[in-house]
């Protein structure tokens, strides 16, 4: 039996976990260590190697400069092991730091500040208790509406119509851990449509009896009909699973049930293929289906998939292509399906808006039919926000609805984004899942003025070695909220003093500074959510120079250019 000690202990490894979880989530290994995201392993290597010069802790006697030393060099011996490696670098590049398994981190406290220290124990108590619940309940919630646009792309404007709703659809759902290998969940639907409505419930369990067989069972109602299904998963070696899938559905008012039955085969064909192999039998018709599918992975998700049906009912050809970018948490899915009936072409782009909110917009064609459907999706946390609108359903409308329904709108938001840009981010903030998470963090603002104070001495010599040689002397750098016109930069009231961080980054005469700024020691976000530029005022050969450029823009000097005359 757990006793409160235990108890303690568990929530206070749980806590250290998600600390370190939030702190590697957040750092740029490419930033860490200032290099380009297409830098060769020689330039990784150098560069860690004059970063550990810098800051390995036995070069400092001073206990709290230790300190801080220790857990820059901890975040840079994590990156260089990361990007080091082909295998964690690709998986890092294409779903950041959450993609890795994170392991051999210590726990180092990253403040001396009491109310810093209280403040970060408040708000991993939050995280925590909110994790905890979301981990017992998993709840959930889905909003659908589906309107009809078919009318106002008609050529004559006597034969137009207003747009008008279809239906819409609302369901509610709970996924509760009741021990730890069973789990229970209810889902709830409703939906109404062309003025008649219907309903829905289902009710799982599922259990793993261990780590190689897992059953499941489900039970599901609607005003028309009744179904019992479940499915057994059982791992056969290290590379083979049979899957089991048996269901009984009852129509209300028919004579006998239908019993079917579906069989999977599963084989891993590599290291990133997957094949498998689906028998289906439904004994009520004694119609037969057999499905065979290929999946390639990148980075434990899909990246191609194509499968086979042949089937009396529809014989179709599939494949679908994955392809993510890990510096918005994009994705990009497109299919198609081709059958004896016709084709069917779809693709749906999603995007990260805030931490826990992402938006997502799709388009699908049914050929010959011509049924054109675009969908809008705002997913917020766990509920889900979606929309649904017909634009065509006649082969006479494809081109208009085409044109005027999906090129043109397209092209109006890209131009109306750039041109209203201020106003855009404005209202993009409106998604931001907690206003904290727009305020500067002082614990990265502690730690900074830290590494500041770790460097001066490294950026002291420096200094007196580039004077010796006419070298590169950074008089002025300034990183934060700025805008930058045709002959100055303009500077808002939220930017950090860089340049005793930049200077002590000079090399022979020469300073690189990569895209993703804040990530760089000694520097942290004074402004975030906001467009940042960093300005740099510098001396060589005796002359003086100066460059602004914007965050997401890397800078190498010196350069003939920036020279001030």
């Amino acid at each position: 039996m757990a006793t409160m000690d235990d108890m303690s202990d568990m929530e206070s490894d749980g806590d250290q976990e998600l600390h370190l979880n939030e702190e590697v989530n957040n750092t740029d290994f490419y930033a860490l260590l200032n290099v380009g995201k297409d830098a060769t392993l020689e330039e990784i290597v150098k560069s860690y190697k004059a970063k550990c010069r810098v800051f390995h802790p036995d070069r400092y006697t001073d206990q709290e400069n230790k300190e801080t030393a220790q857990r820059v060099f901890v975040q840079i011996q994590r990156a260089y092991e990361v990007l080091s490696d082909p295998t964690q670098r690709a998986v890092y590049d294409t779903l950041g730091a959450s993609g890795l398994e994170v392991s051999g981190f210590e726990l180092v406290t990253r403040s001396s500040n009491p109310d810093n220290i209280r403040r970060e124990y408040e708000f991993l108590k939050r995280l925590r208790n909110n994790e905890v619940m979301m981990q017992r309940t998993h709840p959930g919630s889905n909003f659908l509406i589906k309107a009809n646009f078919i009318g106002i792309f008609e050529r004559e404007p006597e034969y137009r119509y207003a747009p008008y709703i279809l239906g819409m659809g609302i369901s509610q759902s709970v996924d509760c851990l009741m021990t730890s290998s069973d789990r229970v969940g209810l889902i709830g639907k409703v939906k109404a449509g062309n003025g008649l409505g219907e309903g829905s419930i289902v009710g799982s369990w599922k259990r793993s009896l261990n780590d190689r067989f897992h059953i499941e069972g489900y039970v599901s109602s609607t005003p028309n009909a009744c179904s019992i299904s479940g499915k057994a998963a059982r791992a056969i070696g290290n590379k083979t699973a049979i899957i089991l899938q048996p269901s009984l559905n009852y129509q209300y008012g028919a004579p006998t049930p239908d019993l079917q039955i579906a069989l999977a085969l599963s084989r891993s064909l590599g290291s990133t293929m997957q094949g498998t192999i689906t028998y289906g039998w439904s004994v009520l018709n004694g119609s037969v289906s057999l499905t065979t599918q290929i999946l390639k992975n990148e980075a434990n998700l899909p990246k191609y998939i194509g499968s086979i049906t042949l089937s009396p009912m529809n014989t179709n050809v599939r494949g679908v292509y994955h392809k993510r970018w890990a510096s918005n948490d994009a994705h990009l899915e497109t299919s198609c399906s081709v059958s004896f009936f016709g084709a069917a072409p779809a693709f749906n782009y999603e995007r990260k808006l805030s931490k826990y909110t992402k938006i997502s917009w799709g388009l699908s064609f049914t050929y010959p039919t011509c049924l054109l459907i675009t969908k809008f999706r705002l997913r917020m946390g766990m509920h889900t926000y979606e929309f649904q609108g017909v634009l065509c359903d006649d082969q006479e409308l494809a081109a208009r609805a085409g044109i005027y329904g999906v090129i043109i709108p397209t092209f109006a938001f890209i131009l109306a984004k750039n041109i209203f840009r201020r106003p855009f981010q404005r209202l993009m903030r409106l998604f931001e899942d907690e206003p904290e998470a727009r305020q500067v963090d002082p614990m990265q603002r502690e730690e900074a003025q830290n590494v500041i104070r770790l460097l001066r001495d490294t950026a002291d010599r420096i200094i007196q070695a580039e004077m010796r040689v006419g070298g590169l002397i950074i008089t002025e750098a300034k990183y934060g909220q700025m805008e930058s016109t045709r002959a100055y930069p303009v500077m808002g009231e939220r930017v950090i003093d860089v340049t005793v961080s930049l200077q002590s980054m000079v090399h022979d005469s020469q300073l690189r500074v990569v895209n993703s700024k804040s990530h760089i020691p000694g520097f942290y976000d004074p402004c975030p959510g906001e467009d940042k530029m960093l300005h740099i005022k510098y001396q060589f050969n005796n002359k003086m120079h100066s460059v602004t450029v914007p965050d997401g823009m890397a800078v190498k000097i010196p350069q003939p250019e920036h020279e001030i005359f």
